[in-house]
């Protein structure tokens, strides 16, 4: 008996070295790769909830920006309702006074008078306004003016616009309305043929101040007539428009990309 225990002891360990009970006690080499590739089910489960959130942020942010992009295209519309009654107002005045000015809170302009003087060579357009400093203690030395030049019935301008100056050698004083003759700043347009042929009310201006010179003090204005605002306003509003259009294709796409995934086994 005690031989054959020392001889079953020789082949087990025997058995061990040799690897005979690898096939129990431990994994194959396939076995063991496959364990090393395939993901647990906790890490599936990790895996998709880590892509679903990434969709669901991604989502979000479409929906933000759809949402700031909406409300921006209230805000232009409600502009573009408070700007169409003026523009059309600026423009029936035009087309009622044959010409029209801008004022600021700064300068109260209306336009007077256009009228052809002098003959030949030295015809020229005679332009005056009535400017009033509104200033409480500050005298005008001069005003500059931005005149664009239409033909009647027509909403393109003639040429591009030209720059013109109002002046007094001694100032507008506050409070004061004065009458003034403005002078062109460059070249004259109204020296070309085709306007000096023109009757001068079939020749409408539209007048804005773009600069004041008070004593050792120059200021800049920005003003623009109505319908230019309300041009500008409706192409903001048709892209805003586009904008909206872009996001709620992109978020319908998303959507169907989801609705795809969830539907994998």
């Amino acid at each position: 008996m005690r031989h054959l225990a020392i001889g079953a002891s020789l082949v087990i360990t025997t058995a061990l070295l040799t690897g005979w009970t690898s096939g129990y006690g431990s994994l194959t080499g396939s076995e063991e790769q496959d364990q090393k590739v395939s993901p647990s089910p906790a890490e599936d489960h990790a895996a998709q909830k880590g892509e679903h959130v990434g969709s669901h942020d991604q989502k979000m942010l479409l929906n933000q920006k759809l949402k700031l992009a909406q409300q921006q295209r209230q805000s232009l519309v409600a502009e573009i309702e408070a700007l169409v009654p003026k523009a059309e107002a600026f423009q029936a005045t035009v087309e009622k006074d044959q010409s029209i000015a801008v004022s600021t809170p700064e300068l109260g302009v209306q336009f007077t008078s256009k009228k052809w003087v002098g003959q030949g060579a030295a015809k020229r357009m005679d332009i005056r306004m009535r400017l009033a400093n509104r200033a409480k203690g500050r005298t005008i030395r001069s005003v500059v003016l931005e005149v664009d030049i239409y033909r009647k019935g027509s909403d393109v301008p003639v040429s591009s616009p030209t720059r013109w100056i109002a002046s007094s050698v001694f100032g507008f004083r506050p409070s004061t309305i004065v009458v003034r003759s403005i002078k062109p700043l460059t070249d004259d347009p109204f020296i070309h043929p085709e306007l000096q042929a023109s009757n001068a009310l079939d020749i409408h201006l539209v007048i804005r101040p773009v600069e004041i010179r008070y004593n050792g003090e120059m200021v800049s204005l920005q003003v623009d007539k109505p319908t230019t605002q309300l041009r500008e306003i409706e192409a903001r509003h048709e892209s805003v428009g586009v904008q909206i259009a872009e996001l709620e294709s992109r978020l319908a796409t998303f959507e169907v990309g989801t609705i795809g995934r969830g539907k994998q086994p």
